[in-house]
């Protein structure tokens, strides 16, 4: 069996990215829990490639609740989602956080995949 090597981010970023899961999960603003989780990744972007794909993430379901408000019950109850998914992930466990971040990059963000 192949080693994968682990994720690289510093565990200071990955404890503090656990705790805001918890808070979209638990929050009644869950768009402002959201915006603090996408603002808390986009100010380690230099910490890890991790760091950058939650920024994009967490961007695009923020986003979904400004451009289309119509949508907003549904976007909030992904942001839940991704956020209860997120903290269900062994972060040593790097193919199981690139299959999370596939799947919501890609099967629910609508990023292409290159």
């Amino acid at each position: 069996m192949m080693q994968v090597p682990p994720i690289p981010e510093q565990p200071a970023f990955l404890a503090r990215m656990h705790l805001l899961a918890t808070e979209v999960g638990e929050a009644s603003d869950v768009y402002a829990a959201g915006l603090r989780l996408w603002e808390e990744a986009g100010r380690a972007v230099e910490a890890g490639e991790l760091a950058g794909n939650l920024c994009a993430l967490w961007g695009a379901l923020t986003d979904w609740v400004e451009l289309k408000p119509d949508e907003a019950d549904q976007a909030e109850a992904a942001m839940r989602q991704a956020a209860q998914d997120w903290l269900g992930v062994d972060q040593a466990d790097r193919c199981a956080v690139e299959r999370y971040l596939d799947h919501w990059l890609h099967d629910i963000c609508g990023y292409e995949r290159t």
